[in-house]
């Protein structure tokens, strides 16, 4: 009882959360969704360390249109692919991973928006109370379907924690719940990667976390997350041509492209508190001028 009520104390007030984590966002062809991405992220998350984005483009005008997001977020830290990705993505990733001391580390692909206030401090106090693998921003117990295979899933049993926090274990998940490597807004110690990065070769964002889950998961470990998930990704389109991930084909990349281009950006409010059922979320955006 007196340790919930410390940490009860630790997480309303972040007495104790001195630590930040620093945010790795892989973006292709998406300033639309990126620009979506970074103002949500700026907007709801508090301790953020450093966040860098590793990118790449087809064309000069998707190229020209990341400019404009770089003006926008001038503390963003670029990574830009070159002419082989393959080759280039693991050196600037690991570029990106060891450029500060911070022990914290999340991964976020551009569709993603923040979707409510998020103290990440408090949230590497709770991880480290309760010795949990890390902490998925893009769970609660209202993720009760999987839009990638088209079904329910159950909330595995677990244990209700104060503060509106949620711990279970993985083997008692299934599908997102089961899935402990993600490149989603998950928080974790950078020194559970280092293995990883030391014996793997990774070409591009979806083999990075194919390859991390199928090799480096442990059905020993616990997962956290708050009661309500506080991130949604939108899935709009695809761009990449390794995973034919199902997406909801609203608008195509150059569609968006255009719309950026004509001074338009997402309407991040349309997604505050939103009540998903899924990490991933079909939602046709409303557009406002930048």
């Amino acid at each position: 009882m007196l340790r919930f009520i410390f940490l009860g104390i630790m997480l309303c007030s972040s007495t104790l959360a001195a630590e930040k984590v620093d945010m790795i966002v892989f973006s292709y062809d998406r300033p639309m969704q990126l620009f979506s991405c970074l103002e949500s992220a700026e907007k709801y998350f508090s301790g953020v360390n450093e966040i860098h984005v590793v990118y790449r483009t087809s064309n000069q005008a998707y190229d020209s249109a990341y400019t404009i997001v770089w003006k926008r977020f001038p503390y963003v830290k670029t990574h830009r692919q070159g002419g082989n990705p393959k080759a280039d993505f693991q050196p600037l990733v690991l570029e990106a991973f060891y450029s500060s001391p911070c022990p914290y580390v999340m991964f976020a692909v551009d569709d993603i928006i923040v979707t409510d206030y998020v103290d990440l401090g408090s949230c590497i106090d709770a991880m480290e109370v309760y010795k949990a693998w890390g902490f998925f921003l893009r769970l609660g117990k209202n993720i009760t379907y999987s839009y990638s295979y088209n079904h329910t899933i159950p909330i595995p049993a677990g244990k209700n924690l104060p503060n509106n926090l949620f711990l279970w274990q993985f083997p008692k998940g299934v599908s997102n719940w089961g899935y402990p490597n993600s490149l989603d807004m998950t928080l974790y110690r950078k020194k559970s990667l280092k293995k990883f990065f030391e014996k793997e070769i990774v070409p591009n964002p979806n083999q990075f976390e194919a390859i991390w889950d199928r090799k480096y998961k442990s059905d020993k470990e616990k997962g956290l997350c708050f009661t309500q998930s506080k991130i949604v990704n939108i899935p709009l389109n695809i761009v990449n041509t390794v995973f034919r991930n199902r997406n909801s084909n609203i608008f195509t990349p150059l569609e968006l492209l255009a719309k950026f281009q004509a001074g338009l950006k997402i309407d991040i409010s349309q997604f505050y508190k939103i009540e998903n059922r899924s990490p991933q979320e079909e939602a046709t955006p409303r557009f406002i001028s930048r």
